[in-house]
């Protein structure tokens, strides 16, 4: 046993180097991963559903909010507020009171979502529904559930609470 022990030599310089570089290397490499994460996509807004849908036939009766141009339009034409399309559900057994239908451009994109919902609380308006591809039902009518608008982040990443000035 001596004689094997006795036999074995201690690694070569070239080894001892190549070996550090490796650690080294190996090191530099968990060093990068940990601080290059991908980092997941942070929430936009925060909605919560309510038990009111509302049905209609014709979308073109609803405003649409255009991100680039930051306003509204309905029928071609600027809308200055809201108000004038403000509906109300104080009859239903929901009874959320006043929301708005809007509608977004189909290819809209989460920043274009977030920044209509940014420009209704804007208005002071927390609940809202959203246009979207819905499917028709048999009578040609199209369905919109509205939801409330809990918080939305600006384009800086501060989160806006909705605080309801339409009532």
């Amino acid at each position: 046993m001596a004689a094997i022990i006795g036999s074995m030599k201690p690694f070569t310089r070239h080894t001892r180097v190549s070996m550090g570089a490796a650690l080294v290397v190996a090191l530099a490499a968990d060093i990068w991963w940990i601080t290059h994460r991908p980092t997941p996509e942070m929430q936009q807004f925060s909605l919560a559903p309510t038990a009111t849908a509302f049905k209609f036939s014709d979308e073109e009766q609803f405003p649409r909010y255009e991100p680039s141009a930051r306003k509204w339009t309905l029928h071609g034409k600027h809308l200055g507020t809201l108000t004038s399309v403000v509906a109300r559900s104080d009859g239903t057994p929901d009874g959320i009171g006043a929301f708005v239908i809007v509608r977004v451009n189909e290819s809209a994109s989460v920043s274009d979502v977030r920044q209509t919902l940014n420009a209704l609380i804007d208005e002071g308006i927390c609940q809202a529904g959203i246009v979207d591809q819905a499917s028709r039902d048999e009578g040609g009518m199209r369905e919109v559930l509205v939801f409330r608008i809990d918080w939305v982040l600006d384009e800086f990443g501060a989160k806006h609470h909705c605080k309801p000035k339409v009532s």
